[in-house]
Order: structure tokens, then C-alpha cells, then sequence
């Protein structure tokens, strides 16, 4: 018994709602990616106010602003690499338990409804 469905993905998800999950993830990233710009936007503003009290040039300002910068790619090459050495291995308990759950799930419904057979 050799059962082939075809399932069009894109109208399956046409039909579908947003569900309220995905609006909490759109409003976490849209959070994050503001958040993740903000110390730039507010360098832009704060820079004139500083020259005129500190009493540089703009081109005095243009190390002390890309320093910032410097210091966010830095830290980002140092921390990554050091954070996924420390915990990377902790939550795969976690993944490994729930592709068990997903497959103890997916062997319960009926091979029919499945999209995907392996």
C-alpha cells in the first residue's frame, strides 16, 4: 500500500490564521531589533551635545564613536565563541526529548494525514 500525498504548502498556510503565538514572535523580534539599534541611534544625537560640552572637534568625536563600535564586534567574536563553549551542550536534553515526544506523536496519527513520511 503505497500512499503519495501531495500537500501545497504555501495554500496550506493561506488558509490558515495568524495564530496569537506568531504575533508574540513578530512583537519579539520587532522588540529586539530596536532595542539592537538603539545605541546607535542615540550616538547620533548625543554627539553634538557632547563636542559642544566637552569642547572637541567633530573629528575628536569620530574615534571616541567608533570605538563603540569596535567594542560591540569585539565583544561579539569574544562572547559567542565562549557563551556556545559553556552552554551549548546543556539544553540538547531538551531538544533530543522533544524530537522524542514529536516522533511518539507523529507515529500516532494515521499515515494518511502525515506530510511528511521518512
Amino acid at each position: 500500500m503505497n500512499h503519495t500525498n501531495v500537500v501545497d504548502v504555501k495554500a496550506w498556510i493561506d488558509t490558515r490564521p495568524v495564530s496569537r503565538f506568531q504575533w508574540n514572535v513578530l512583537l519579539l523580534c520587532f522588540i529586539i531589533i530596536m532595542l539592537d539599534g538603539y545605541d546607535a541611534a542615540v550616538m547620533g544625537f548625543v554627539a553634538p551635545a557632547l563636542i559642544e560640552d566637552w569642547g572637541i572637534s567633530r573629528a575628536e568625536m569620530g574615534p571616541i564613536l567608533g570605538a563603540a563600535m569596535f567594542g560591540v564586534a569585539i565583544g561579539a567574536l569574544v562572547a559567542g565563541p565562549l557563551s556556545d563553549r559553556r552552554t551549548a551542550r546543556r539544553p540538547r536534553w531538551a531538544e533530543k526529548s522533544s524530537d522524542y515526544v514529536h516522533r511518539g506523536f507523529r507515529r500516532l496519527q494515521p499515515a494518511d494525514r502525515l506530510c511528511y513520511q521518512p
